[in-house]
């Protein structure tokens, strides 16, 4: 039976912005001339679909399609910011470098992208400005970034009335132009720009696209029409399941028909091959200036009977200014980077004052080994015994010299974590527990508090 090497977590050095992603090995014997690139799509759309592109990067992988899945850049666990200037060129640079790289690290003539909404545009793109990507998957990905702007400002809202509080605090208005959605911020020069956009006054180079549209709409008729009438190779189909793979990241229903699609298209023969292009270098380790200071991100594995625990240190350059570390948990679902990427900016603030900080994924969840699909059952986040691989990462970064004390901090069901690490290990000297739901599970809990809101 195959089987894949375990994914290689990686570092580019892509311009402006090192951009964070991990390299899926073709199952040996089975390797094919294409290897696929997978672009995620914008903020909650990215965190709610994460498992899925893991899952689909495996599947490739074991079909024999070398894939790099990536965090673009000012998102995940990449380099930057979403405030920071030139974004939607540092997104098309991190593709082009991405698929530079896999073209120079593989056997593979040919070089596929697949992108989900932003991730489609910033592929596009890169391959209208000479990246080397022979083909392109696109689903759900518009003619227009106006469109695309006006979906995520209607999701945006639609999240601001899900669970409308009439006691909150009124929040501070967002500066002229800034969007936020469901957590997630784009600035005013990101969505100007993106807005400007229209694919179809771009010529594409690449001679095979797959156009998907969302579940039983069809893919944009402006941008099929645009790239039939250049001579390009276009199939163009539903895209079943898209709704189910963006929706709760707790709840992930995998868009097996998309999955298939796919495949078969990516093996039908293509002829020919866009030139290679100069590779960014891949690292193992980043060095980023945060807040005035040189701080280290490193992949950090901890073992379980399971398989592995997944996690980043952020380290400062310099020795560290205690004895001391901080590490972040998921909260809920979420996978390491934390609610709306909060934990990175978090774990670089305090790696820069001197504090290493692990953020941590628990077993199922982000890219740790493990069922993901138990947590369809609240009650399974809810359980005492996910603390103990807390303790477990405790136990990896004391054996690393990181520190002999340590402070536990999560959301929702990683407060809860926090809580029985603080509760159970002496080496937990305090815990940060927002939004606490439970100290200690009870299955009447869920109903008790539907029924009062």
């Amino acid at each position: 039976m195959l089987a894949t090497p375990p994914p290689r977590p990686l570092y580019l050095g892509t311009a402006p912005d090192p951009l964070f992603g991990f390299f899926h090995s073709a199952a040996p014997g089975s390797e094919r001339e294409t290897a696929v690139l997978l672009c995620p799509p914008f903020g909650w759309d990215d965190v709610a679909s994460y498992r899925t592109r893991l899952i689909w990067s495996e599947l490739l992988a074991l079909a024999g399609h070398a894939t790099l899945r990536i965090d673009l850049p000012g998102a995940g666990d990449s380099a930057g910011s979403p405030h920071d200037p030139d974004r939607v060129e540092a997104w098309t640079g991190a593709v082009a470098g991405a698929a530079a790289w896999l073209k120079s690290q593989t056997a593979c003539t040919r070089v596929a992208a697949i992108g989900i909404g932003i991730g489609g545009f910033a592929a596009y793109l890169a391959a209208a400005g000479g990246a080397p990507l022979d083909e392109l998957v696109l689903w759900g990905v518009p003619a227009r970034g106006k469109t695309l702007m006006r979906e995520l400002r209607a999701f945006a809202s639609l999240k601001a009335a899900e669970f409308p509080d009439p006691d909150a605090v009124e929040p501070p208005p967002l500066p002229e132009g800034l969007i936020e959605v469901a957590g997630y911020v784009m600035s005013a020069e990101t969505a100007e720009a993106i807005a400007a956009i229209d694919l179809t006054t771009l010529a594409l180079p690449s001679r095979r696209v797959l156009l998907l549209g969302r579940d039983s709409a069809s893919p944009d008729s402006r941008l099929r029409d645009h790239l039939e009438s250049a001579g390009l190779d276009v199939t163009a189909a539903a895209g079943p399941g898209y709704g189910d793979a963006l929706a709760n990241p707790q709840e992930p229903h995998l868009p097996v028909e998309v999955f298939d699609m796919v495949a078969a298209w990516l093996a039908a023969p293509a002829t020919g091959a866009l030139p290679a292009a100069t590779a960014p270098e891949a690292r193992d380790t980043l060095e980023l200036h945060a807040h005035g200071a040189l701080v280290r991100e490193t992949p950090v594995e901890v073992g379980q009977p399971f398989g592995r625990l997944f996690g980043i240190l952020s380290e400062p350059a310099r020795p560290p200014a205690a004895d001391v570390a901080l590490v972040l948990v998921n909260g809920g679902a979420v996978r390491r980077i934390g609610p709306n990427r909060m934990w990175v900016e978090v774990a670089r603030r305090w790696a820069a004052r001197g504090v290493p900080v692990l953020r941590l994924d628990i077993e199922g969840l982000g890219d740790s080994d493990g069922d993901w699909e138990r947590y369809a059952d609240t009650k399974e986040l809810y359980s005492a015994d996910l603390a103990r691989q807390v303790e477990a990462a405790i136990d990896t970064l004391e054996q690393r010299g990181t520190a002999t004390r340590f402070v536990v901090a999560g959301l929702c069901a990683g407060a809860f974590w926090a809580f029985h690490a603080l509760r159970e290990d002496d080496r937990v000297v305090g815990a940060c527990m927002i939004n606490l739901w439970a100290f200690f599970w009870d299955d009447a809990r869920p109903a008790a508090t539907e029924a009062r809101r």
